[in-house]
């Protein structure tokens, strides 16, 4: 008797966990079908992809998921021209994304709101399209972002403080935009980032201290904007900085002594601006740089010796400067 009882307590009871089981299989499928119809709705897929049914959307072109059917990741580039508007993806049906790159695939639009729920997102290149609008503050959500690349689009108003809030950013990247306003002090909280472009903008104002802050700095390009002032002498806590091109702005004031500290540097673009005072002698200690642009500048006084002491430079311009003649220097 015990036995029978036994058996049919077993029987209920695989019964009961088959059921569970189905119950899970048939939430979890909807999920993968909403992800699939937000895929199909977008329109950058072509007729010739989401008309075969025999072609899951987990094998789009661009189109990664992950082991569950989640799509994870989404990339197309120059040879994938969707063309559409960037607002027609429904990113809230899109939890898992972690990866989000479009570059130069003529996308329009602005950017939408639902793509700052991506939680997940640490990958997000927008580059080479046609987007317009701001950024809006809700970026801070993007907690995991380590890249975040909108250049060469038409991105305008100013870089939100909210911006600072990406702590785990190892690249930003808004060149060629028109963005305009001061960039925030909030950028210097960003202690991992190793690439900082903003360049080509409409950006002005002074050169934020805190740029100082970014230790972990290989390049930072700020060249081709409307910034004023003198270049902060905390640019020269960026020892690991290779590349620093202010070209093309408006600085004034003398070139700091602290540049000299930049023993890394390679690239040193400082041209077309309104630098004045000479030359500090302590730029002889940049033993590895090889380009250095001073052109188009009010620098005087004498060039000094210690230039002789950059062995690796290939490429020197100091012309349209006020240097005092060869005649005038010791």
């Amino acid at each position: 008797m015990m036995s029978i009882i036994f058996n049919t307590s077993l029987v209920i009871l695989i019964t009961m966990a088959f059921s569970y089981r189905n119950s899970i299989v048939a939430a979890a499928a909807p999920s993968n079908e909403s992800e699939a119809s937000a895929l199909l709705h977008s329109g950058w897929w072509p007729r010739s992809v989401t008309g075969n049914t025999s072609l899951p959307h987990c094998f789009w072109p661009g189109v990664r998921c992950d082991v569950s059917g989640s799509v994870s990741g989404i990339h197309l580039t120059t040879d994938y021209q969707t063309g559409g508007n960037f607002s027609n993806m429904n990113f809230s049906l899109l939890p898992n994304l972690t990866s989000l790159q479009l570059f130069g695939t003529g996308l329009v639009g602005e950017i939408p709101l639902q793509i700052y729920t991506l939680s997940r997102l640490s990958y997000l290149d927008l580059s080479h399209n046609f987007l317009t609008g701001e950024l809006p503050p809700f970026v801070q959500n993007l907690t995991s972002l380590q890249v975040l690349c909108i250049s060469y689009n038409h991105i305008s108003g100013s870089i939100p403080l909210e911006m600072g809030n990406l702590m785990r950013l190892t690249r930003l990247d808004l060149e060629f935009n028109g963005l305009t306003g001061a960039v925030p002090p909030t950028v210097g909280c960003l202690h991992n980032l190793q690439s900082l472009r903003f360049s080509s903008n409409k950006l002005g104002g002074s050169i934020p201290v805190e740029l100082g802050n970014l230790a972990e700095a290989d390049e930072v390009d700020l060249s081709s904007n409307n910034f004023t002032g003198p270049i902060p002498s905390s640019i020269g806590n960026l020892m690991s900085l290779t590349y620093l091109y202010l070209q093309k702005n408006k600085l004034d004031g003398s070139i700091p002594l602290e540049i000299g500290n930049l023993t890394s540097l390679i690239h040193l673009y400082l041209q077309e601006n309104k630098l004045g005072g000479s030359i500090p002698p302590e730029i002889g200690n940049l033993a590895n740089l090889t380009d250095l642009y001073l052109q188009g500048n009010k620098l005087n006084g004498s060039i000094p010796l210690e230039i002789g002491n950059l062995e690796s430079l290939i490429l020197l311009n100091l012309q349209e400067n006020r240097f005092d003649s060869p005649s005038h220097q010791k």
